[in-house]
């Protein structure tokens, strides 16, 4: 078993001290650098294929819209539509619980992420104002 001197406890509540006392000071710093870098944050945007009788395509649509989804097409399926859409899977909690709800049960859907895409200015700037409040 290894003795740890006094000394170098002493040293580590020294450390401990300083990087508690800097730590407001380099966020801050972090985040000027950020702003003036011109830096973007990033989501995952995910390729989502939703089935749904044809009675509940109108729901289904305005669903993916309102979770700021991009509506790529459609096709049929016999009795059942396929929706294509590309949506931040930010947006996608909850989602199976409201296409269960709009389509009585019937409706499923699949996602995969497909690429990163730049989140939305008034999103970005409402993510880095509750950012602050962690401190």
């Amino acid at each position: 078993m290894k003795k740890i001197t006094e000394q170098q406890i002493a040293k580590r509540k020294k450390y401990q001290k300083t990087s508690g006392e800097n730590r407001k000071k380099k966020r801050a710093a972090l985040r000027e650098a950020a702003k003036t870098a011109g830096a973007v944050i990033l989501e995952p945007i995910m390729a989502v294929d939703i089935v749904a009788p044809e009675d509940n395509l109108g729901d289904v649509m305005g669903h993916v819209s309102a979770r700021r989804g991009m509506i790529e097409g459609q096709e049929s399926r016999g009795p059942v539509l396929a929706v294509k859409a590309k949506v931040p899977l930010s947006e996608m909690f909850g989602y199976a619980t409201t296409l269960r709800s709009a389509t009585q049960g019937r409706g499923t859907f699949q996602m995969v992420f497909d690429h990163y895409e730049a989140v939305p200015k008034n999103i970005q700037e409402e993510i880095i104002k509750n950012s602050g409040k962690e401190d």
